[in-house]
This record gives C-alpha cells, structure tokens and sequence, in this order.
C-alpha cells in the first residue's frame, strides 16, 4: 500500500517537476511583482532608514507637533490685557436726582502686573513641553527606524531561507538523476524515483511560499515610507553591520542617548517647570488703576487711581505646590526605573548576540562542512550501489536542518545587533541621505 501511496504521489507531482525553472532571482517571484522599469536590484539599511526618517507618514505627524508647541512659548509670553471700565453713579432716581441732574460716572484703565516671576515660569513651561514633544519624536523616530531595521533583518533571513531551498532544490534533481539511472538500470525499485520526486517537489513547493512570503515583507517594509508596494528586489547583507558594532558604549554614554530615557528626562523638566509655575503663582499680582470722573453738578473733572492686591490668606496655591512637587518625585522614580530596565535590556541583547553568532560560527566553520562531506560521501556511495537511499534522503535533510540552523543562527545575531543599537540611540546614525 505504501509503494502504491508514493506512486500516486509521485505521478501528481509530475506537472510541477517538469512545469518550468524556478525565477533566477531567489529573492522575488516576477509573477508576484508589478512589472516596472523603475525597480532597484538591491537595498541597503541605510538607505531604507533614510527613507523612513524622509517619508514616513507616522512621523510626519509627530512632527508637527513641535510646531504647534511654538505658539504656545509665544502665547505663555504674553503679558495681561488692559481693561477699560466705565462707571456711572447717581443714575435717574427721585427727587433731585431726577432726569440724571447729579449723575456722575468715571472712566479708568485697569491694569495687573504679574509679580514672582509668572510670565518667566510660563515661558520655561511651555519651553520644556515644547522640547518633550521634540523627544517624543525623536523617540517615535527611533521606534520607526527600530521596526524598519527588524523588518529588514527578517527579509534577509527570507531570502536566505530561500537560497537555502533553492539549493535543495538543485541537489534534489540530481538525485533524481542518479535515482532515475538506477531504476532504468533495473538495480533499484521504482519506489525509490518516487520518493525523489516527492523530495523534489516538496522542495520547489517551499521556494514557491518562501517567494510570497518575500513579497509579503517587501511591501511591509515599503509601507513603513508610505509605498503601497517595494520597489526593490532584494536587500543587501548585514556583514557590515554586525562586525562594525562589536563593541556597545558603556551604559553612561548610552543614557546620554537612549530615545526613552532623553524623553523621561524631557518629562521631569516639564514637571520641574511646572513646580517653579506653581510656586510663583503663590505670589499675589498688583491691579494699578487709573482714569477720570466727571462731576454733573458742578460740572468739572478730577483724576481717579486705585491700586488693589488679592490678600493670600486662605489659598496660598499649597496643594497645587504640593500635587506638583509630588508629580516632580514620580517623574524622577520612572526615570530611574527605566534606565535599570533599558541597563538589562541591553545586557540581555548583547549576550544573545555574542551566543547567536558563537553558534553561527561554529555551524559554518565546523558542523557544516562535516555534514556536507558525509552527504557527498552517501551520495556517490549510493551512486555506487554501496548505500541505501533513505540514508541519502536522511543526509540531505540534515544538511539543510543545519543549514537552517545557521540561517536562524546570523538573523538572531542581526536581531540582537540591531536591538542594541536602538538601545544605545545608534539606529539614526546608520541612515544615508536617500535620493528618489
């Protein structure tokens, strides 16, 4: 039943063995893609950061906000309007006073004067907003460039995943051979030709989703810049990267430069600042007033001026003073905080980079080459009717494991890298002016 199992197998497989090559560019399918001149072979990661700082439509909105924050610093200047009052007195009444004969009334101007530095404090607030919001999107900026650079690893490890497949597929078709050659022969049964198409179909099936999948992140990638499709065929290595970035900054330097904690420290100057406005606001303003009155009854002008301050006996502004100065702490603890969080993190990313490319290492250096001797070995040992081929299909399918292994090995390397560098405020560094 077996035998007769892998037969039919074989013989439904049939039309995708002989329906044509697989595309000579192992990192997108010419089906799937939009057919256009303007298309670049291969894009580098720093050009793709350069198209997310230049177009992203995220941060184009985050932008804006430190625009806004403009008007406020000049509103926050702005001294106190004057206020212009009229007064009248001895309105139409009775008696005497009827028809407004001894009416009088008085015109002043009214003006307060800010004392304990208020319109300072409200100018350092809205600076010290003004320059969160700035690192709020550098942060964002760094999140965007963070997101890219993670895509970009994962669409290298895609291709060469489908490199890998690519391989396979080639070594598949000359087992095929070898295979088919026996069994013309009469020295093996058919079952076993059977079996390598199986193999051979499976492997082109693999290339066939590991091209979608391809596209698939191409076009996220591209979507990150407002593109709705890539205009790239493939992305080029992280060699560079990697051996360029050995070494990450102590953490002193890096929490001069980290996106988070720059912002943190933005928020506890907005909180400091804050604290400064309320304590100043404790300090009662003086309301000079000046103007004339005109007397009905005999008719003649005299100059009127006041001067009036609240009297601070009740609200002295203690618990806005307090509520700040509490706020102030919080913003000190959550920095704190953070900085021990991103201090493991980091330790964390560096060490899984350090095992991932040990591993690598040693996969490419050692393991494999071991393993695709013993796969020549069974190959043309079974070539030479010395072994049998499942122990052929079985180095095959080690080989590739490992090969795999070593594939998931570097993407973990590149992943961690680049985690360290967004950590450390590096990412920006990395993007080169793009040109469309």
């Amino acid at each position: 039943m077996r035998t007769i199992f892998l037969i039919l197998i074989g013989l439904l497989m049939w039309p995708l063995l002989h329906g044509g090559e697989l595309p000579e560019d192992p990192s997108m399918s010419t089906g799937a893609r939009s057919a256009s001149d303007s298309i670049s072979s291969t894009m580098t990661l720093p050009a793709v950061l350069a198209r997310v700082l230049q177009a992203s439509p995220a941060l184009a909105v985050t932008a804006l906000n430190a625009e806004a924050l403009d008007g406020r610093i000049h509103q926050a200047g702005l001294r106190p309007n004057p206020v212009l009052s009229t007064q009248l007195e001895n309105v139409p009444g009775t008696g005497d006073l009827w028809f407004a004969s001894q009416t009088e009334f008085t015109v002043q101007m009214e003006q307060q004067f800010e004392r304990g530095g208020k319109r300072d404090r409200r100018i350092d607030l809205a600076r010290a907003e003004r320059a969160l919001v700035i690192r709020e999107h550098e942060e964002n900026q760094a999140d965007r460039l963070a997101e890219a650079s993670q895509l970009y690893v994962e669409i290298l490890a895609i291709q060469n995943r489908l490199m890998n497949r690519r391989e396979l597929s080639g070594l598949a078709e000359r087992i095929l051979q070898i295979v088919a050659e026996r069994v013309a022969a009469g020295k093996v049964a058919p079952v076993e030709e059977t079996r390598a198409m199986v193999a051979l179909a499976s492997a082109r099936l693999e290339s066939d989703r590991l091209q979608r999948e391809l596209v698939s992140a191409c076009n996220r990638l591209a979507a990150l810049w407002g593109d709705s499709s890539a205009d790239f065929e493939e992305v080029a290595p992280l060699t560079d990267l990697i051996a360029a970035n050995k070494e990450i900054p102590p953490f002193q330097v890096v929490s001069t430069r980290n996106p988070e904690l720059l912002r943190l420290e933005a928020a506890e100057q907005v909180r400091s600042a804050e604290l400064a406005k309320e304590t100043a606001a404790r300090t009662p303003d003086i309301t000079l007033s000046a103007g004339m009155r005109y007397l009905n009854e005999v008719r003649d002008v005299a100059l009127v001026a006041g001067v009036s301050m609240p009297l601070p006996l009740r609200d002295k502004r203690q618990g806005a003073i307090a509520e700040a100065g509490v706020r102030l702490r919080q913003a000190g603890a959550a920095r704190l905080a953070v900085e021990q969080r991103i201090r493991s993190e980091l330790d964390r990313a560096q060490r899984a980079r350090d095992t991932a490319k040990m591993t690598a290492s040693d996969l490419e250096q050692t393991i494999l080459p071991r393993a695709l001797s013993a796969f020549d070995l069974l190959q043309e040992g079974y070539r030479q009717g010395k072994t049998d081929y499942l122990e052929v299909l079985d180095a095959q399918r080690t080989l590739f494991e490992l090969r795999g292994a070593q594939i998931e090995a570097v993407s973990e390397a590149q992943r961690a890298t680049v985690e360290s560098l967004r950590l450390a405020g590096s990412l920006r560094e990395l993007a080169t002016p793009h040109t469309p």
